[in-house]
């Protein structure tokens, strides 16, 4: 492999193959710098507290596993938290970077939703006494 690419190289201009663009080694470096700069990037946790019930959780767009107490995200940058539920109205909080003591951290510090039933919707229980009915 090693000679194969010194012999592509010295067709083109330095560091080029056969069809003029890059030999892959600098995509290789670009994937690894932003490898290490993701691995780097500042993490916070944000302890989420969602209702009632059973709720869909998105971050940015991807839907949250299960039904997470807590979210880890990246303190560099702004989030998007979407919580939703069949009859309710849908709420999104905005999670924004803020410069505290030197270092990037997300504001609010907590999601905390309580999702408030649709107009002209109600939430109805039913018991098993109910669903048999009198005959």
């Amino acid at each position: 492999m090693r000679g194969r690419c010194r012999r592509r190289g010295r067709r083109g201009r330095r560091g080029e193959g056969r069809s003029g663009r890059g030999s892959g080694k600098c995509v290789a470096f670009a994937a690894g710098a932003a490898l290490a700069a993701l691995a780097c990037a500042p993490m916070q946790v944000v302890p989420l507290d969602v209702g009632p019930g059973a709720v869909e959780v998105y971050v940015d767009g991807a839907r949250a596993e299960g039904a997470p107490r807590e979210l880890e995200l990246r303190a560099d940058r702004d989030h998007k938290v979407f919580v939703k539920r069949d009859g309710y109205t849908p709420a999104l909080v905005v999670l924004e970077t803020r410069r505290v003591d030197g270092r990037d951290a997300l504001a609010p510090d907590a999601v905390r939703v309580r999702l408030r039933p649709r107009a002209g919707e109600r939430e109805v229980e039913i018991r098993d006494e109910d669903a048999t009915g009198a005959e």
